[in-house]
């Protein structure tokens, strides 16, 4: 039955397809020519009102004509086209302009080309050079700067040109003086300011508006800044308004960033240009779409934003916005011109119940600022994007935070996670039933909360040991590595505004408090044996004694008092790296802090800290932390015991406030490990499979976690090593040691597949690999349908053997069941014979594997493997059997997607 349900769903998605494709073409087909036939049509109406044609980009490129304009000379080539500028200092510069302005394929360019070229054949002229020239490009380098008749000529969209100013309207609010921060905000397109001081600016928090000056921009030719008619709205022009009328008028040094839409490749653009200086970078729907190997970047991408088809609705409106000049013309005509009717018209009819910001920034730009931005922004840097994610990924060291609405048809979630595919360490958040415009409004509040968390954190310093891209956006402990990594929220006061570190650092001790002079002995007298350990000594007493004033100041700052137990945690690490004697070593008697110490005191701040903020899930986390590592001082002891519950309950508690987080999973199943060697043998059954339930969690969060894959390995070896010693269970129905030991194989060699130089998991596949069934990397039984009937009686289904290994998942075939020797050349026949009736997926062909819960398939633990073919159903004997097969084939794909197939092949195949 749900075979029958999914062959209806693809024939009506198929029929779909075609339909929408058909009627597509022919509607594009007419707007083709309607575009053609305005085109004269507005030619004549400027000639008549203003005695002068204005240029369009319909006529074809010219050749061999020096093009000279306002100081700037066009040179254009092949899909791509630079306009030559000379700057101040007598230098030249480049500006990109998108070949898309005046190249788009369409039933009319193609028959005028062929027009042209059959002329060109019977003239047989030769071309001389290899540059070409669009005319249009140099009218516009050429135009005056009287508006058009068509645009708008209300005092709001001509403020600019009654203004002595030449930059951009910036909307400022905060404290004029004594900002502590600055943040920019830019709009997407066709839109202005008023998308964010309508719906941010008033719900932000006291202290934001007391501490934070925000600038609000309106895009060069959008809202009330300046709409030049003969500016080509390149990138370079934005970024350069954007520098002069913001960073430069309000001699802003460093800043945040919070981009929507299009702002977000300006937004990448200013951060690549100016990566010292971001301090935070939180982009909204950034329309980025990677362009494969061989094809024209600008096509692409204007291939994949205007798709030229009728269905979905917002896929239709891009395409005529991008492929049709003068029909976009017409509609800036109708709406914008007359944006105060509309507007008249809508506070009529909501009878003033809304407000109407969304649509002022809709109406107030010009067609000549929409057409060359969309063109020149979108499309004209799509070659550009990858060096700003790249320059980014390596100078950036801030926090990058993607927000995308689930519902949004403008620009697809996947671009969110190609943006992340290029910045390993952003965080991407998709905001279900939200679409391109509600990721923000109608949850203002949300989000101007959710802004000012990134804002706390984005000063952060981030100390770590042993990591392999030099970031890390939380702590970690590995217990098969001992690698150690904290974090610190920095406030502004720890900046030392006197100048001198030292200064600073008498005179905040010249009255502490009296609770705080514990902690702040135990700190001071962690000593370092060499020179580098004296170094970070003196900076952990310096930061811990600023913190301390932090909190006399205000004891109701938790970012002070987690930063201060970071501090104390920090210090605590000074053991681990050889700069103190170990803490098992020193002496009852020593005056030295031991680490216990140190990690009690982080403790206490922690408490404080999520007591005064009960959400701040990073102070939950490195709690837990803190416990683990007095725990692991105290061996086996009830005290121990007691120790890693409590931690597994912090971890727990970061895990709801966090519940994306796969290392926090990961050390929760760590922890409950740990206590598992402690507890009575009656309860450490279940503690395991809670460890065994976080490993999988965090896999599943993330396919290539491959930490959690070797901590999910072990932990299994040791079950099955307790089976063994128990001389297995009496319950038929539980795992066999036997399997046991299979699964672990699978895990440790799929991590060491991940990180062949890894030397732990290079050691423990050693131990492994001879439990694996090779040459395969695992086997068992599952339940298949008759081959070309899915739909056959529950009869026909039949139990049969399954291999899984680098290349596929397949059906064991009669040749491999059977066990009777025979000849070489019988085997091969048989086995060709056999191949094309045998149940294969090949891996590169796989799109996801999921359970199943269907009645109408056999009774069992349902198994659906959806392929580019189309979906195909399994039924596996149980649920913790489905698990297995599920976790292998997904390590298996996450392995080929990783491009490590051969070292798993060469693991499995010897």
């Amino acid at each position: 039955m749900a075979a029958v349900c999914n062959k209806i769903t693809w024939l009506l998605t198929s029929t779909a397809t075609v339909l929408n494709n058909v009627v597509s073409c022919l509607v594009f087909c007419v707007l083709d020519i309607v575009d053609f036939i305005l085109c004269f049509v507005y030619k004549a109406i400027d000639l008549s009102i203003e005695s002068r044609w204005k240029p369009c980009y319909c006529s074809s490129a010219k050749e061999n004509e020096p093009i000279i304009g306002n100081g700037k000379i066009l040179v254009s080539e092949p899909c791509e086209s630079k306009i030559v500028c000379l700057a101040s200092m007598g230098k030249l510069r480049l500006e990109d302009i998108s070949d898309t302005l005046y190249s788009r394929p369409s039933v009319v360019a193609d028959v005028s080309k062929l027009i042209v070229n059959d002329r060109k054949k019977a003239k047989k002229t030769k071309v001389r050079s290899t540059f070409t020239v669009n005319s249009t490009v140099v009218e516009m380098l050429r135009a005056e700067t009287v508006p058009r008749w068509s645009d708008c000529d209300c005092k709001i969209c001509n403020s600019w040109t009654t203004s002595s100013k030449d930059t951009l309207f910036v909307k400022v609010e905060g404290p004029k003086d004594k900002a502590r921060e600055d943040v920019l905000f830019i709009h997407g397109f066709i839109s202005s300011s008023a998308f964010w001081t309508e719906t941010l600016f008033p719900n932000f928090s006291s202290t934001v508006k007391s501490t934070y000056r925000l600038f609000a921009v309106d895009l060069l030719g959008f809202g009330r800044s300046p709409k030049p008619i003969d500016s080509l709205y390149t990138l370079r022009e934005h970024v350069d308004m954007i520098e002069k009328s913001v960073l430069d008028a309000y001699e802003v040094e460093s800043f945040h960033i919070v981009a929507h839409s299009l702002g977000c490749i300006l937004a990448l653009a200013l951060t690549a240009k100016h990566p010292g200086s971001v301090k935070s970078l939180t982009l909204l729907a950034p329309p980025y779409y990677p362009v494969p190997k061989g094809e024209a970047a600008t096509q692409y991408v204007m291939r994949r934003v205007a798709p030229r088809r009728v269905w979905p609705v917002m896929a239709f409106g891009a395409s005529v916005a991008c492929w049709y000049e003068h029909i976009s013309r017409t509609i800036c005509l109708v709406i914008c011109k007359n944006h105060r009717l509309w507007e008249i018209l809508t506070k009529f009819i909501t009878r003033n119940r809304i407000k109407t910001f969304l649509l002022e920034g809709f109406f107030c730009h010009t067609h000549n600022a929409a057409w060359h931005t969309l063109h020149n922004i979108i499309c004209g840097t799509a070659g550009k994007l990858d060096g700003y994610l790249d320059v980014i990924s390596r100078q950036l060291k801030c926090q990058v935070t993607i927000f995308h609405g689930g519902d949004d048809e403008v620009v697809p979630p996947e671009c969110s996670y190609d943006v992340q595919r290029r910045i390993r360490r952003a965080r991407v958040k998709v905001v279900k039933n939200k679409d391109h415009i509600t990721i923000v409004v109608g949850r203002q509040k949300a989000f101007a909360e959710e802004l000012e968390e990134i804002w706390k954190r984005s000063t952060s310093i981030r100390s770590q040991t042993g990591t392999e891209d030099g970031y890390i956006a939380r702590p970690e402990v590995l217990k098969e590595e001992g690698n150690r990594t904290s974090t610190i929220r920095r406030p502004c006061d720890l900046n030392n505004d006197d100048g001198d570190a030292g200064a600073a650092s008498r005179n905040s001790q010249e009255s502490p408090h009296p609770q705080n002079n514990a902690a702040l002995e135990l700190i001071s007298s962690v000593t370092g044996d060499d020179e580098e350990g004296r170094s970070r000594q003196r900076v952990l007493v310096y930061a811990a004694r600023r913190y301390a004033s932090a909190v006399e100041r205000n004891p109701e700052d938790y970012d002070a008092l987690y930063n201060w137990a970071l501090v104390l945690q920090i210090a605590s690490t000074l053991f681990l790296f050889g700069l103190q004697e170990s803490a098992d070593n020193v002496s009852p008697d020593s005056t030295s802090p031991s680490k216990d110490s140190l990690l009690e005191e982080a403790c206490k701040k922690y408490e404080e800290s999520t007591r005064l903020c009960p959400t701040f899930h990073d102070a939950f986390y490195n709690w837990a932390i803190a416990i683990s590592d007095r725990a692991k001082m105290r061996g086996r002891t009830k005290e121990a015991e007691e120790l890693w519950e409590q931690a597994t309950k912090k971890y727990e508690k970061a895990v709801k406030l966090n519940w994306n987080s796969p290392q926090a999973l990961n050390n929760w199943g760590l922890a409950l490990q740990e206590l598992s060697s402690i507890v009575p043998a009656r309860e450490k059954q279940n503690i395991v499979r809670a460890a065994i339930s976080k490993f999988r969690t965090a896999i599943q969060l993330q396919f290539d976690f491959h930490r959690a894959i070797y901590n999910l390995g072990t932990v299994l070896y040791g079950v099955a090593d307790d089976t063994t010693r128990t001389a297995g269970s009496t319950n038929p129905k539980e795992v066999s040691s036997n399997e046991l030991y299979s699964q672990s194989a699978i895990y440790i060699t799929a991590a060491h597949a991940l990180k062949p130089n890894y030397s732990v998991y290079s050691s423990a596949l050693k131990l492994v690999r001879s439990m694996l069934p090779l040459p395969h990397l695992k086997n068992g039984y599952l339940t298949a349908p008759p081959i070309g009937n899915t739909a056959a009686p529950h009869c026909d289904w039949k139990r049969t053997e399954f291999f899984l290994d680098h290349e596929a998942l397949r059906r064991a075939t009669k040749v491999e069941e059977k066990q009777v020797s025979r000849s070489l050349s019988g085997r091969i026949a048989e086995a060709a014979n056999e191949e094309k009736t045998s149940i294969r997926f090949d891996i590169p062909d796989i799109v996801s594997v999921s359970a199943c819960s269907d009645l109408t398939l056999p009774p069992g633990a349902g198994l659906c493997i959806d392929t580019t073919h189309g979906p195909v159903f399994l039924v596996a004997d149980s649920w913790e059997s489905l698990d297995g097969w599920l976790d292998a084939i997904r390590l298996v794909y996450t392995i080929y997607a990783r491009g490590k197939t051969d070292v798993l092949a060469g693991i499995i195949t010897g």
